[in-house]
């Protein structure tokens, strides 16, 4: 009766840090989705893949669309990622690097801290703010 009621409780430990390592492991994944941020005449879209990212901003006097490669870390509230491919806009970005903090919950992405080197540290202008997924 002993060893039932001690294989039945280090059962019932095991599975219950399974659980929560699946809902940590959950916590961490990227926010995945197409978010658009307009902000009068400024419009900012990101498409967040499992493996990639799009970003396209479109405001008077400036028009660019990169593609980057990203991470997650480990906390899962900031994201770092490079330009990989400048599609439209200045070419001498290709291979900065950008990161910021971000909250999402919902449909609703909250970018925050941008910081980026080169001419992309100055996405902070446009990227700063509250993203509504799916917004066309």
């Amino acid at each position: 009766m002993r060893r039932v009621t001690m294989g039945a409780l280090m059962a019932l430990v095991l599975f219950g840090t399974a659980i929560q390592a699946d809902e940590k492991a959950a916590s961490k994944k990227p926010p995945v989705g197409e978010y658009k941020r307009t902000d009068g005449k400024n419009s900012v879209v990101l498409t967040i893949s499992s493996d990639s990212i799009k970003l396209s901003v479109d405001s008077p006097g400036l028009k660019v669309k990169y593609e980057t490669d990203y991470a997650v870390t480990s906390k899962g509230n900031h994201l770092y990622g490079r330009i990989n491919k400048v599609t439209e806009g200045d070419k001498r970005v290709d291979g900065d690097v950008f990161g910021f903090d971000y909250e999402a919950e919902g449909d609703l992405l909250v970018v925050k801290n941008w910081r980026g080197s080169g001419a992309i540290g100055f996405g902070a202008l446009f990227m700063n703010g509250n993203y509504k997924k799916g917004a066309k």
